[in-house]
């Protein structure tokens, strides 16, 4: 299963900003992750540089907040957007895609180091989620849960560098809340394609969802959630985890 990403990310200007910060943070441990950038036509060593400092941000990230390290081996494909389709050209909507082991994080002209920062750690949100639910096969069953974690958890990541940017982050999905998530439409993969290149804006829905579920629950239960993706399906595994139903969680989002 591959996992498309919206190129316009929420806040994008306060991304944009980033570029001094991320000159003059701190050099981080080497990170755990046995990563292998492969560049592509385009592509220079400050991108790079960036898209380590994901990794590494991830990393410490997941450590300290989940006790959880990531030690697989991972290609990560650096590419311009030369390099996509022309359908995803014109669409401009692509940052991003993931699959077991193998991330490929696109850098247009106009991608900005916060972008290029903010997917590259959702994509490595993925990676992390494909260990706890064991396969690609048991994420898809529920593609609002998987799109939505790696947004709120990315956003967290990255939270030192954009203090601005949640706040941004959060207006947006509590718009969408308001306006009604239809999370069953955009659950299994075909629905949750068909809502993306109908340009319905799933992310933000999706984002929603899994905010007012990390605001009201412990973050543990997102990978306790993913577990449960193994053996049973998605509305069974929010009832088993969050107790809620699909309708509920809806609802209780609604009003914040």
């Amino acid at each position: 299963m591959e996992q498309r990403e919206r190129k316009n990310r929420p806040g994008a200007g306060l991304l944009g900003a980033l570029l001094c910060l991320l000159l003059l943070w701190p050099a981080a441990a080497l990170a755990k992750t046995q990563v292998h950038i492969i560049p592509g036509g385009g592509i220079n060593g400050h991108h790079i540089k960036v898209i380590y400092r994901g990794i590494r941000l991830t990393d410490d990230y997941m450590k300290k907040t989940f006790d959880m390290e990531f030690y697989r081996p991972i290609e990560i494909h650096a590419t311009t957007r030369q390099a996509q389709t022309e359908e995803d050209i014109r669409s401009g909507r692509v940052a991003g895609q993931a699959n077991e082991e193998r991330v490929l994080v696109y850098v247009a002209e106009d991608s900005g180091d916060g972008n290029v920062l903010f997917t590259t750690v959702h994509e490595m949100i993925h990676q992390y989620q494909m260990v706890a639910a064991g396969s690609m096969d048991a994420l898809g069953r529920n593609m609002w849960f998987i799109e939505g974690m790696a947004d709120v958890l990315a956003a967290r990541v990255i939270a030192p560098l954009a203090p601005g940017y949640d706040k941004t982050f959060r207006k947006n999905a509590r718009k969408a809340a308001k306006e009604g998530l239809r999370l069953a439409a955009v659950t299994a993969a075909e629905g949750w394609q068909r809502s993306f290149h109908s340009q319905e804006e799933p992310y933000r829905r999706a984002d929603a969802a899994v905010l007012y579920l990390t605001d009201h629950y412990p973050l543990m239960k997102l990978f306790a959630y993913l577990q449960e993706l193994r053996e049973v399906s998605a509305e069974e595994a929010l009832r088993r985890v969050y107790g809620l139903t699909l309708d509920e969680l809806e609802k209780a989002a609604s009003r914040g």
